[in-house]
């Protein structure tokens, strides 16, 4: 499988492994791959192996849900040339969900761990800086990432100006999808 196909699909050419090329990879990756679960709906299996994502998302014209997209997004960000980690999350948004029921793409460039994700609904558009506890801003939204015990926790500002808990990170990298 050729992951750099995945560039193709989203308009953007090969470029440098930094942190601009990255961002241009996410906010194009958003714009271009839908987030979609109309298999579940369908009662169509779901194929958690990298044959069946490359098929659906990088020849198949068609979008999937968290662990579809971002694990194409990792295989095409290692492809590049990017220091790639997979990391498991819990989503926080009503009440704390299960432990893994959200994976998110860890980058490391510079010193510095970013966090990639283009399979969330209220994400950044952009990469987070996951090293800033200070409020980060993709133009859209206001982020704030804290320690939580050995774990991340990603929070978002609400109109009324209070921090609403998004995700919780678990800092482990996860091995690759067992295929």
């Amino acid at each position: 499988m050729n992951w750099l196909k995945l560039l193709d699909r989203i308009g953007v050419e090969e470029s440098e492994p930094d942190h601009s090329t990255l961002s241009q990879l996410q906010y194009r990756a958003l714009l271009t791959l839908t987030f979609e679960n109309i298999d579940i709906h369908l009662d169509r299996p779901i194929l958690l192996n990298y044959d069946a994502f490359y098929a659906k998302i990088v020849t198949g014209d068609r979008g999937g849900f968290c662990y579809e997209l971002n694990e194409c997004l990792c295989q095409c960000l290692s492809a590049v040339g990017y220091d790639v980690e997979r990391l498991e999350c819990r989503v926080e948004l009503r009440e704390s969900g299960s432990s893994f029921d959200h994976q998110i793409t860890l980058v490391r460039i510079d010193g510095f761990r970013w966090m990639a994700d283009i399979g969330f609904g209220d994400s950044t558009i952009v990469p987070l800086n996951l090293d800033e506890r200070y409020p980060q801003t993709d133009g859209r939204s206001w982020f704030r990432v804290n320690e939580w015990g050995d774990h991340l926790q990603l929070s978002l500002l609400g109109e009324a100006g209070g921090w609403s808990k998004m995700l919780t990170l678990n800092m482990v990298p996860q091995q690759r999808l067992p295929m």
